[in-house]
């Protein structure tokens, strides 16, 4: 850290840990500097980070007794970014209410769950509630300052009808307040049919289909079992948005996370991935789904035909069949010119039959052979061998293909390991639809990584050839694993009933059950797939090697017969 970094640190820590050793008189001492200091006192404890945000000249002196964080300009507080706010001490003029709150939302360190404390020297706006209830502000108290040292302490409650009534819960009089006094209620109704949760849906099947006004999917599904079990309404809105959303430079975000930053919607479904980080700007719900992501390549082709006939046998099995060739044309070579001489012709049978034997042989060689085989030289004949198939990032190296993924995985690869150096440096940036797909599919030109269940469902509706085989190949290998869960708004009220029930619904095997639902198609045509190329098994020897011993076995008789006929007509 710089010198000058280092001295502006120490002196906001020195000046606002001197406010302790200050003395302070009654005179210079407010009634409602008294009332906030004994509502902090009460509150908060000494590991609590605590805020005071004043745009009002005429708390500009307002006095602490324990040390703040003070922030007097819409401009974030430079060196309490990633602090967790627990308390909030804020005096806004009036007419400055939307325009404070909407750089507090953007804010690294906002926590709307946090308890705040809110100064008015008159009536507070009705039209300010409003702006609390779209940020989820619940846990807030509106100090007034009224005549002779007497302080209202009011709140509201915005689940009851109507909710734009503010409610005294407490009464501070000379800085004092009676020890019965609960300040923070707990505002959460029991029954939630009252509230309406606008949500939008990221098309990413098979998790969400969104078709002709049709919202279906396995995460819509389970979301729907959460929306009967809590009994809130729901609202789908038709929001554009091209991807889950990058966070840019200036902290906003764009794509759906844009609008949940912005409050425009309650929740997002569809492939969100769990985020570990502990200043995310979004609350996430309990992960309740997993996926991988797998690198996609063009599926290898089949080779010609006559290539995949010389490729039925192993090269000795070719010669046994060629040697076995060889021998049957010269033993029937023989027979052929001593029949000749002996005035026989092989329309005339022999008087004992012996042709007939002969034939018959053959017959029982070509049996056997159908038998052994079991069918399967005809299948081997009529499907050809594949060519090389892509299976590791070794082979997609060489094999020169291109590749491209989403640029935000990108650091997935930034590792100093060569293989990683050229995946993190040749990549093409490919959005989120299905254009880099469709490229790995039908041009066969481009690999790309997406995950395991999405590629699954695309196998099994798309990507399959006419022969039934998939277009595309999964490496066995993951990517990496993730978490999906279900994004909402920072300081979504619901959040923990909806932990409740999508944790009941996994213990229950709910989950499990459309998880499994959603696979079903996919599996079985991989499964499809994997019976074709069991049975174009290319034969071994030991599948035949007992027709070769038939076959030369029945040469032998039929050559030893041939000797005795020779004889016996020369001879007798």
């Amino acid at each position: 850290m710089r010198p000058i970094q280092l001295f502006t640190l120490f002196s906001i820590i020195f000046h606002t840990a001197a406010l302790n050793f200050m003395q302070f008189t009654n005179e210079s001492h407010s009634h409602l500097e008294k009332c906030t200091d004994e509502i902090q006192r009460r509150y908060t404890n000494s590991e609590d980070n605590i805020f005071f945000i004043n745009f009002s000249d005429k708390y500009r002196d307002f006095r602490f007794e324990t040390p703040i964080i003070i922030q007097n300009e819409l401009r974030e507080v430079k060196y309490f970014q990633r602090m967790h706010v627990n308390f909030y001490i804020i005096v806004i003029p009036k007419g400055y209410f939307e325009q404070v709150f909407s750089f507090l939302v953007l804010s690294k360190s906002w926590n709307p769950r946090a308890k705040f404390l809110l100064l008015f020297h008159e009536e507070v706006l009705k039209d300010f509630l409003v702006i609390l209830r779209k940020y989820f502000v619940y846990n807030v108290i509106f100090l007034v300052e009224k005549s002779d040292g007497h302080v209202d302490i009011m709140t509201y409650y915005p689940f009851k009808i109507p909710s734009n009534e503010f409610e005294i819960v407490g009464v501070c009089h000379n800085g004092r307040l009676r020890d019965d006094q609960e300040l923070f209620p707990n505002k959460l109704p029991r029954d939630w049919t009252n509230f309406t949760v606008r949500v939008i849906l990221f098309p990413y099947p098979p998790f969400v289909f969104v078709t002709n006004d049709q919202k279906r999917g396995i995460e819509v599904d389970l979301f729907k079992m959460v929306e009967y079990q809590l009994g809130f309404k729901v609202e789908y809105l038709d929001k554009p948005f091209a991807n889950w959303g990058r966070k840019l430079r200036n902290g906003s975000y764009e794509g759906a996370y844009g609008y949940l930053r912005r409050y425009e919607v309650e929740a997002a479904i569809g492939l969100f991935y769990a985020n570990v980080s502990a200043h995310w700007d979004f609350d996430q719900s309990y992960p309740y789904l997993e996926d991988v992501t797998k690198w996609v390549v063009p599926a290898a082709k089949r080779q010609a035909q006559w290539i995949g006939v010389t490729k039925i046998f192993r090269i000795y099995i070719w010669s046994c069949t060629l040697i076995s060739f060889l021998l049957v044309s010269l033993v029937l070579r023989v027979f052929g010119f001593h029949l000749h001489d002996m005035k026989r012709q092989s329309s005339e049978l022999p008087r004992h039959g012996i042709l007939r034997v002969l034939m018959g042989l053959w017959i029982y060689f070509g049996l056997m052979m159908t038998a052994i085989f079991q069918g399967r030289l005809a299948s081997v004949l009529n499907f050809a061998p594949l060519e090389k198939q892509i299976a590791t990032t070794s082979d997609l190296q060489e094999s020169k293909l291109a590749f491209g993924y989403y640029k935000d995985s990108a650091f997935l690869y930034s590792d100093k390991k060569e293989k990683d150096k050229f995946l993190y440096y040749n990549y093409v940036d490919c959005p989120i639809d299905l254009s880099c797909l469709n490229r790995t599919a039908f041009k066969r030109d481009f690999a790309t990584f997406k995950p395991k269940k999405l590629m699954e469902y695309l196998i099994s509706t798309i990507y399959l050839g006419k022969d039934g085989r998939p277009l595309v190949y999964l490496f066995k290998d993951n990517v990496y694993k993730f978490l999906i869960t279900m994004a909402f708004s920072k300081g979504f009220p619901i959040l923990p009933e909806v932990n409740k029930v999508l944790l009941h619904l996994r213990i229950h095997g709910f989950i499990d059950f459309h998880y499994k639902k959603a696979s079903y198609h996919a599996e079985r045509a991989i499964r499809w797939a994997q019976r074709e190329e069991l049975s174009a098994q290319v034969l071994d020897m030991s599948d035949i090697f007992w027709a070769f011993c038939l076959l030369f076995f029945g040469l032998a008789i039929a050559t030893f017969i041939f000797v005795v006929e020779l004889f016996v007509f020369k001879y007798l």
